[in-house]
């Protein structure tokens, strides 16, 4: 009956280590083990530890936006596809659109009525 009682104070030791673990970061299975190995001391050696670091989200490169005058984003834009066809008439904000949904590229020719000729796209490009 004591062997069972011994049995029953490791697991719940290690499954208190498991629990806390798991709510600091901590690998809640080697706790588990430890505690269950260490017993209580198992369990307070896991207060003390420090909290686990949250892991550095990976920044999203940002995209750069399209940037033209006022005057010039009320205009009718056109662009050429890489088989010179002419697409367009489109507002400058569906023009960003497609180049959000990368239909298009800043190597892609655009232009309005108030350009003289066409111009690539990275040419209103601006870096963020």
């Amino acid at each position: 009956m004591i062997q069972l009682f011994t049995v029953a104070m490791w697991l719940a030791f290690g499954a208190m280590a498991a629990y806390v673990a798991k709510s600091r970061g901590k690998n809640p299975y080697l706790w588990f083990a430890l505690g269950t190995l260490l017993g209580l001391i198992g369990v307070f050696f896991i207060f003390f530890m420090p909290k686990a670091k949250a892991a550095p989200v990976a920044e999203q490169p940002k995209e750069p936006t399209l940037n033209v005058p006022a005057e010039s984003a009320s205009l009718f834009w056109y662009y050429l596809t890489p088989e010179n066809e002419q697409r367009g008439p489109m507002s400058f904000d569906a023009l960003t659109q497609t180049w959000r949904e990368q239909r298009i590229t800043p190597e892609t020719y655009v232009w309005n009525e108030t350009l003289k000729d066409w111009v690539p796209l990275s040419n209103y490009l601006l870096p963020q």
